[in-house]
Order: structure tokens, then C-alpha cells, then sequence
């Protein structure tokens, strides 16, 4: 899940489809910015049987559009 699909979510169509997850014992893996745990939050509230792995949380300081982008230049 990225920034620009945070509001994903919470759609109708993506709802259906992530409600297979667990239809076929499938997981869900993802990764996301810090503004999108709410999302993800509530995913993992409406879908309590689903497997939700969260493998990144957050990501690094620096990448556009949550920072400058050369801030790892040295």
C-alpha cells in the first residue's frame, strides 16, 4: 500500500477482492508510509481472519514527496 493508495482501502472493489485473501488462505503483504497504518489499521479490523504482514513500516527520510530528494547525497 502506497501514500497514493491509501484511500484503496477503503474501495469498494479492492474491499471485495481482499475479502478472497482469506477465501483461498492467501496473505496479505505490504508496504506503506506512516500515513497509511490508519488504513491498514482498519483493515486488519474489518478483516480479523485475513494474515496481514507488514514488512516495512514507514519509509526513509528523503524520498519525495516526504523529503528532499537529494538528502542522501554526500
Amino acid at each position: 500500500m502506497s501514500a497514493a493508495s491509501a484511500s484503496k482501502a477503503y474501495d469498494k472493489n479492492f474491499r471485495e477482492a481482499f475479502a478472497l485473501l482469506e477465501e483461498f488462505d492467501f496473505s496479505y503483504d505490504c508496504w506503506l508510509y506512516q500515513e497509511n497504518i490508519v488504513a491498514l489499521r482498519d483493515l486488519a479490523i474489518d478483516f480479523p481472519s485475513t494474515v496481514i504482514i507488514c514488512n516495512h513500516h514507514g519509509g526513509p527520510v528523503g524520498i519525495e514527496p516526504y523529503g528532499i530528494s537529494n538528502s542522501f547525497k554526500a
